[in-house]
């Protein structure tokens, strides 16, 4: 999701998503880093930007969540959470949305496609953010939820059906070092391809959202 460098061949959604909004009437602000999870955000070495948004963030603004793949599959133990850690790392940020008269959009996971056939085995985490965007929305919370993990799965294997798995990965995900240094595929995150696929995916999901960041799209 992070904005990444020029010379990178990995790019994440949030560089794009912005190209789907009416730039005259909303801002987007990235402020996504590589690597963190909900738990490293709130408790450890991403706190000091989660910090910095709820310095800046006021009523009428949007939050936008997407977190999971690290809580999930991490190795750090600083990142690595429990379904419900997980669960109550994304009922602070709701809570702090909540007091502040922000509105939250959670947007589910992106997937990861290293196994043939595809196999969403990360989907518990999506499924726990879904649960507590009802909850939350059902105590009062301005909120809604984007499941843009299963959505992007259909698409995976529409792809995969019509072109092939290693057309997928070469089209749409980045290259990382491999054991020797050469590149191989990075089969989680995407190239500049990718992430306008995933952004297409977000806006495609937010117009027929009820959430009201759906005005702002173009």
């Amino acid at each position: 999701t992070c904005n990444c460098s020029a010379s990178s061949t990995t790019k994440g959604w949030g560089m794009y998503i912005g190209e789907w909004l009416d730039d005259t009437r909303i801002k987007v602000c990235n402020m996504a880093r590589a690597g963190l999870s909900t738990q490293s955000f709130i408790h450890t070495d991403g706190l000091a930007i989660w910090s910095h948004v709820c310095r800046k963030m006021k009523a009428g603004d949007y939050l936008i969540v997407s977190l999971g793949i690290n809580d999930c599959s991490s190795s750090a133990p600083e990142r690595r959470t429990s379904l419900e850690q997980y669960t109550e790392n994304l009922e602070a940020f709701a809570d702090e949305a909540h007091r502040r008269g922000v509105t939250l959009l959670f947007v589910t996971s992106t997937v990861t496609v290293e196994n043939n056939p595809v196999v969403n085995f990360r989907r518990a985490y999506p499924e726990a953010m879904i649960r507590v965007a009802a909850e939350k929305k059902a105590q009062g919370c301005d909120i809604d939820v984007l499941d843009l993990n299963a959505h992007m799965l259909a698409a995976i294997h529409d792809v995969v059906a019509k072109e092939g798995h290693e057309y997928l990965v070469n089209t749409y995900y980045s290259l990382k070092a491999g054991a020797n240094g050469e590149k191989v595929p990075d089969t989680t995150h995407h190239r500049e391809a990718g992430s306008r696929w995933v952004a297409s995916m977000i806006a495609e999901l937010l117009k027929q959202s009820d959430s009201t960041l759906k005005a702002y799209c173009k």
